[in-house]
């Protein structure tokens, strides 16, 4: 999979929004989530990987994504198949998007 954020401006009304997709290249199947992420006018900003691909942590904010500054960077783990989401904490910084643990086993 290829994994990419998007970001969209509508001109009238202005309204800024974007998401996070993926391609399946064997399949050539192209599916979005996170659409018109919003929390406050946060935007995703940049993400990572899980090791098995089934999870993505990425960072919102209020910046623009990829910009080279942000204003209050927060992090969020979202379920690749599914797209559902959650917060996880504020104020973090890049290095956290990487932190991934391997799977509990009872």
């Amino acid at each position: 999979m290829i994994g990419y954020i998007y970001s969209n401006v509508d001109q009238a009304p202005y309204a800024e929004y974007g998401g996070f997709c993926v391609i399946t290249l064997a399949s050539n199947n192209s599916r979005c989530m996170l659409e018109k992420f919003e929390l406050d006018g946060q935007k995703i900003i940049d993400y990572s990987w899980s090791p098995d691909s089934n999870f993505i942590s990425f960072q919102y904010d209020t910046s623009c994504p990829y910009c080279d500054y942000s204003d209050s960077p927060q992090l969020a783990i979202a379920d690749v198949k599914t797209g559902k989401y959650f917060p996880i904490g504020d104020n973090v910084n890049g290095f956290q998007l990487g932190l991934w643990r391997p799977p509990l086993k009872p």
